[in-house]
């Protein structure tokens, strides 16, 4: 078996941007700039998913498991050699308990690779001159919609609040649906209120 070779720059850029979805913290409002790395280095939306499966969560998935995981950040060298040893390691094969293992945990997580999916399709939908206003206004309004801290989305300028509204009812509750829990009892209007609030 041949050692994989270290990744180019946009790979390892892809690799450091997803695993950031694996630390025990809140990290949706991250989620464009995930698409956004993958769309960058050129993956489709599949090879991206290959990406994701097969070399970030077996590198990092556990951290999620563990009572004491990581939630700061990944030391991005550690991080880099860890998935390299992934990549030597031949995949388990089907119907190991490791397998049935991996691929629980790989659905345990999905929500947020289908919020990646739908955001990466969004993005490769416009220009590339394009996709990186997109991504900052999909990660503004995560902001609003997850964050205590929401950022000013700048609805002074005109035509503003109505390319957010539409933004937020066309690719962003799309895109983030699955990644929302509700509280018991919460209504979906409740849910989404802060986000509405800024945009009247």
């Amino acid at each position: 078996m041949t050692t994989p070779q270290p990744p180019d720059a946009a790979r390892r850029a892809v690799w450091i941007d997803f695993a950031d979805h694996f630390l025990d913290t809140e990290t949706r409002q991250e989620l464009p700039w995930a698409a956004l790395a993958a769309v960058e280095a050129g993956y489709s939306v599949e090879q991206a998913r290959d990406v994701w499966v097969h070399e970030v969560w077996p590198a990092v998935g556990g951290n999620l498991l563990s009572v004491a995981g990581e939630w700061a950040c990944w030391d991005e060298d550690w991080l880099v050699g860890r998935i390299l040893e992934v990549l030597e390691r031949r995949r388990p094969p089907r119907c190991t308990l490791s397998y049935l293992s991996h691929r629980l945990g790989v659905h345990f997580h999905d929500a947020t690779w289908v919020a990646i999916e739908a955001l990466m399709r969004a993005l490769l939908a416009v220009e590339p001159p394009a996709r990186r206003a997109l991504a900052a206004d999909l990660a503004a309004l995560a902001r609003h919609f997850f964050d205590f801290v929401p950022p000013d989305l700048g609805l002074h300028v005109p035509g503003r609040r109505a390319q957010l509204r539409r933004l937020y009812a066309e690719v962003f509750l799309p895109a983030f649906r699955p990644t929302v829990v509700r509280r018991a009892g919460e209504s979906a209007a409740a849910l989404a209120a802060r986000v509405e609030e800024a945009l009247r």
